[in-house]
């Protein structure tokens, strides 16, 4: 897939659930990742203290 190609697809699509992939992680671990590439601020975790803290 090309670079402008690759962004539009970051920009536009929501990322598939890490639990199609990896089956075996963690309920906390996967709600986590999950998180990671949300388009909105709000909805992901703040920085890196407030992941780890999710992982608990």
């Amino acid at each position: 897939m090309a670079l402008p190609n690759t962004l539009i697809t970051i920009v536009n699509d929501k990322p598939k659930p890490i639990c199609k992939l990896r089956m075996e992680l963690p309920g906390c671990l996967t709600r986590v990742i999950n998180k990671a590439p949300e388009k909105e601020p709000r909805r992901r975790c703040a920085d890196g203290e407030a992941m780890a803290g999710a992982l608990w």
